[in-house]
């Protein structure tokens, strides 16, 4: 990749990502559930990170307690992943195979992986490096037998590293054996594999109407622009089956399309180079609105204003001997701000104890009103009620 390739990916992913940046310290990371990872970090074990596998456990204690060298890690490995997937992206389309990874930036999946801090982020990175590792071996393949048999290699134990970082990232090997389709190494092992742990594969695939993010049908919706990918004159012959293969998964399990995402941004980058002129300047201005609207989000996502002056209202009440019980995924963030709580994520609701307490909730949860607690306080991102 030529070096003006290289400088414009690092600059336009460092404006994707200095949002994060300048969130200040009492709403340091977007997303609810990084406060999970940042309270480990802080040396709040008591949760263990009991979902997380060995490695990506092994890098949460390893990671520094300062919000500074936390979000210049996670910029790393941001900027790493869209770079390697660049440089994937050249393998299939000289010219503008580049922009492949910075179409990444624009994925919802993406976006909400770059900038979380959660085991995903090291995860998704491994996992681009082992795909590249891929595309290293096409490069030798029928001329070198020794060296694909070294980067097939190489390729699995970068994604056995990745897999037991993020859970998630199991499912590649079975998208890069779909990939390759005649390797014997890859088939054995996805085969081994798919056998051994069948029904956890099964049971991740399945979908769930109670979290939004595993709904079928509506991942292909978040896909966008990309949905160009499936133009047929964008097809890449070689990644074919796979394309369909998580194009089902992602139809059955909103969650797939971090599958299927990065095989439409490879499409898109062809279907860019068979544009008009004219047409490639539109598509370039309107994925460089999505990635400024992006941008901006890093810095006013959740926890927002309105949600840290709702928790200092509530810090306010000096409620430490008061049982208090939160909405989805505030417990965490009102621990990292020091602040007592009876329940970490959504409790259960026959757990809750409305009389003599308090609770911190959306705006339209029914229950205190039924359990007749009245307002305290209220704003646009919940309501503090006395029970």
């Amino acid at each position: 990749m030529k070096l003006n390739k290289v400088i414009a990916i690092f600059a336009i992913t460092l404006l994707f990502f200095i949002g994060v940046f300048l969130r200040p310290s009492y709403r340091a990371y977007p997303g609810m559930d990084a406060y999970y990872f940042k309270n480990y970090i802080s040396s709040d074990k008591s949760n263990e990170l009991s979902e997380t596998p060995i490695l990506g456990k092994w890098f949460f204690n390893i990671l520094p307690d300062n919000d500074f060298i936390i979000k210049s890690i996670m910029f790393i490995l941001t900027f790493g992943t869209v770079f390697m997937f660049g440089l994937i992206g050249e393998y299939y389309n000289k010219q503008f195979g580049w922009l492949a990874g910075l179409l990444l930036l624009t994925g919802v999946i993406f976006h909400n992986i770059f900038i979380r801090l959660e085991d995903d982020l090291l995860g998704i990175f491994l996992v681009s490096l082992s795909w590249y590792i891929l595309v290293n071996y096409h490069r030798v393949i029928n001329t070198n037998k020794f060296k694909e048999i070294m980067y097939i290699l190489a390729s699995l134990a970068v994604l056995a590293i990745a897999v037991f970082t993020w859970k998630w990232g199991i499912y590649f090997l079975i998208l890069f054996a779909l990939i390759l389709k005649t390797n014997k190494i890859y088939n054995i092992i996805t085969i081994g594999v798919v056998i051994v742990f069948f029904n956890k594969l099964l049971n991740g695939l399945i979908p769930s109407f109670a979290v939004s993010e595993n709904l079928p049908i509506i991942g292909i919706v978040t896909l966008g622009l990309l949905t160009i990918g499936y133009a047929k004159s964008s097809w890449i012959k070689q990644n074919n089956l796979a394309l369909i293969v998580a194009s089902i998964c992602t139809l059955v399990n909103a969650k797939f399309v971090f599958l299927l995402f990065p095989l439409l941004c490879l499409n898109f980058t062809n279907f860019i180079s068979a544009m008009p002129k004219k047409l490639r300047v539109i598509v370039i201005v309107a994925v460089s609105i999505m990635l400024c609207v992006f941008a901006y989000s890093n810095y006013s996502a959740l926890p927002s204003e309105d949600l840290y002056e709702l928790v200092s209202e509530y810090q306010k009440l000096g409620t430490a001997d008061i049982p208090s019980y939160n909405n989805w995924s505030y417990g965490y963030y009102l621990i990292y701000l020091g602040t007592a709580t009876n329940s970490y994520g959504q409790p259960a609701r026959d757990n809750v104890k409305y009389k003599n307490s308090y609770v911190i909730t959306y705006l339209k949860d029914p229950e205190p009103v039924k359990n007749k607690c009245y307002t305290i306080f209220s704003n646009r991102s919940g309501i503090i009620y006395k029970c």
